[in-house]
């Protein structure tokens, strides 16, 4: 019993080692290409052309995926962004039987209508993709607009099935939003506060 008890020891050792020398080894930068060719194309059919300079895996080991000077829009509207971090949720993705990941990003700008600009220094989401519902929760951005609340994807139809999003912007942004009100979907509580609410999220 001990001699075998001793080879499932050697056995679990050695599998281990293989485990973690194949991810140390593993091509993760094809890995974040492949993945940013498929949002791309993704926005793409919504009639969102992406645009970026470089995604790069930092580290060899469960790595976090950087993707700069992103671009993303139409003549409605723009969002650029001159840094976001991946970092993948491993743990939480096989807890949650679905893909956990934190996105944080650094200086970027919405352009929305002719004139309508606002900057957003940094800011960080966690996103959950499951079989049955995608969910995005911002927890926290800095700069012009203040958002926080989160959003419900139905993956299937690749459309939101529920919202709950709180908007904080200044004077100068709250009247660009007012006089947008009939086209956004947003309803504006008071002055400075915005809320978008679809569905029944909370």
């Amino acid at each position: 019993m001990k001699r075998f008890l001793g080879i499932v020891a050697v056995l679990s050792v050695f599998l281990a080692s293989l485990l973690c020398s194949s991810l140390f080894f593993f091509p993760w930068g094809e890995v974040g290409e492949y993945g940013i060719g498929l949002v791309s194309q993704s926005l793409a059919r919504q009639g969102l052309p992406l645009a970026y300079d470089r995604i790069e895996a930092d580290g060899r080991f469960l790595p976090d995926f950087v993707l700069t000077n992103v671009a993303v829009g139409n003549m409605l509207g723009s969002l650029h962004v001159k840094e976001i971090v991946l970092h993948p949720r491993f743990v939480a993705s096989l807890l949650n039987f679905g893909a956990t990941a934190e996105l944080s990003f650094q200086d970027a700008e919405i352009a929305f209508g002719k004139q309508g600009r606002a900057a957003l220094s940094s800011g960080s989401l966690v996103a959950l993709l499951g079989r049955k519902s995608a969910r995005i929760d911002v927890t926290e951005t800095r700069g012009d607009i203040r958002i926080r609340g989160h959003v419900v994807v139905d993956p299937p139809t690749r459309r939101i099935s529920g919202a709950n999003m709180e908007f904080g912007v200044s004077d100068v942004l709250d009247a660009k939003l007012s006089a947008l009100k009939g086209i956004l979907p947003f309803e504006r509580e008071k002055k400075g506060l915005w809320r978008w609410k679809q569905g029944e999220a909370k």
